[in-house]
This record gives C-alpha cells, structure tokens and sequence, in this order.
C-alpha cells in the first residue's frame, strides 16, 4: 500500500511514519509544504529526516505564492480576525497544505493519504474534509487520532527504536507559515502560564530594527519597491533591502496587530479556481 503523509516534521508526523512503515507495511511517501515559514537548511533537515523514519520519498512543495494569492491576500481584504483579534493563520495554511497534499496523491497514484493531527483541534477537519472532497476513493489514516497516541507514546515508540526525536518535541510545537508563527503546548491549558523561553526563534545577533512606510494598493499593502518587483511572496526584496523576509505589522480602530511575513518563492501553477469576485471594501 502506498500512502502520502502530510509532513512536517514534528513529533506526530515523525510518528507515523514508523507506524505507518511497521505496522502497515506501508510505502510511505513523506510532503512536506512549505508555506512560508522553513528555510531552505529547515527543509533539507525534514527531508533527511523523513528518510531516517523510514519513508520511501520525500517531497517538499513549494506553495508560498499560492498561500498568498489565494488566501492571505484576501485574509488581508477583508481584515479577517476569528473574534477580532486573531488573524487566521493556521486555517489558510492547512487549507493551502491539504490541497498540495492531495495533488501528490493524485500524481502517484497513492492508495492512501495520511495526517497525524489529533482529535482535539481544527486541523483534523480541515485535512479530513478536504480530502474527502478531492480524494473521495482514496482511504484517509490518521494514526496519532485513531490510537490515541499522545506525546510521550510517540517519543517513547521513536526511542525504542533509535529514530529521531525532533527537538523540544516533547513539550511543544511550532508551526510558522508566511501569515505567522503559533505555538502549542500544555501552557495552553493554563491562562497564567507562557511558553519556555527555548521555543522562540532567537534574533540574529546583528538584527537591528527599522521604520517601513506601507503604502496600500486594491485592499493590499504594497512598499514601493513591491510594485515594481512584483509577488510579494516571491521576492523578499519587496519588502526590505537585506533580502532577509520582514514582519510587516499595521494597526486599525479597535483591531490590534496583524502581521504578515515575506520569504522568496517561485510562482507555480494552481489546481484550484481562483475567487470570482472581491470581498466588499
């Protein structure tokens, strides 16, 4: 049996591949999508590891100008906030995420796809529905749901048999994509709790700080220099001089914060049909 797993390279997903693999006895094709939040030596180091788990190919997929186009962009619009403060992040990427996945399958002719989402969040119905609409006869798998697998179980099954454990797995997660950066954790059970300090990302050492005039342009925010060069997800030029990527941060009446980061990207076709018409100014 051929299955395609959605991986990122954490805990859970490390997880099912050696499930998968030894249990199944599965041919395990590892996707990793990358939406905007993974350097280039990040999405090696996946790679490399979705080998040493025991999966048969990896494929990494490139969907930063799609995340953008067919849904940042019109996140940004329509001044999107869940409860008017949380910018929808995680939703555009998973959203983004399970239709490349669903392309992979479709190309290799997979017998199965796979997630290892649990059954306590939103991810799991965005992958599941998505798929079922795109991949109607393809079997859906979800281990980590299925066996109730927790967090140590996981690191448990990988120790015992002298796999990788992604670092700091066992007491949170990341996930960084091109709309932001979320972090969970058992921290999320306490209101009076934080996370660690380790689970930043710690700020280049040179990092120096700058004012940026954002110029807006049909509902979307164009720096100067963005118009000219083009995509703003495809060229971290557009958005600074360094070409490092940049947060970009702007405030409305009673609205907080939002921000959107910028890394380079090719642009690549897209299966899914564009929006017909723009949300109301």
């Amino acid at each position: 049996m051929r299955v395609v797993l959605a991986f990122s390279g954490g805990l859970d997903t490390s997880f099912c591949v050696s499930w998968l693999v030894e249990r199944l006895s599965a041919e395990v094709v590892t996707v990793t999508v990358d939406t905007g939040g993974s350097s280039a030596e990040a999405l090696e180091a996946i790679a490399r590891r979705a080998t040493a788990l025991g999966a048969s190919r990896h494929v990494t997929v490139d969907a930063k100008s799609l995340v953008y186009d067919r849904h940042v962009s019109w996140l940004i619009r329509g001044n999107v906030l869940r409860g008017e403060v949380y910018p929808l992040c995680v939703a555009a990427e998973r959203t983004r995420q399970a239709i490349e996945v669903a392309r992979v399958a479709r190309e290799i002719g997979a017998d199965a796809v796979a997630h290892g989402s649990t059954g306590a969040g939103n991810d799991q119905i965005r992958f599941d529905v998505i798929w079922r609409v795109l991949l109607p006869a393809v079997r859906l798998l979800t281990p980590i749901r299925d066996e109730r697998v927790g967090r140590d179980d996981a690191t448990r099954w990988l120790v015992e048999r002298g796999l990788p454990v992604p670092e700091g797995s066992g007491r949170y997660s990341v996930n960084r994509g091109l709309w932001g950066t979320t972090l969970g954790g058992g921290w999320t059970h306490d209101s009076w709790a934080a996370p660690p300090d380790d689970a930043w990302e710690a700020p280049e050492p040179d990092a120096t700080g700058e004012d940026v005039t954002i110029g807006w342009a049909e509902g979307l925010p164009r720096h100067s220099r963005a118009r000219r060069r083009g995509h703003p997800a495809g060229d971290p030029s557009c958005w600074d001089g360094g070409g490092r990527g940049a947060w970009l941060w702007w405030s409305r009446p009673r609205r907080g914060p939002r921000c959107a980061r910028s890394r380079a990207s090719p642009r690549h076709s897209d299966p899914t049909p564009a929006p017909r018409s723009r949300p109301p100014p």
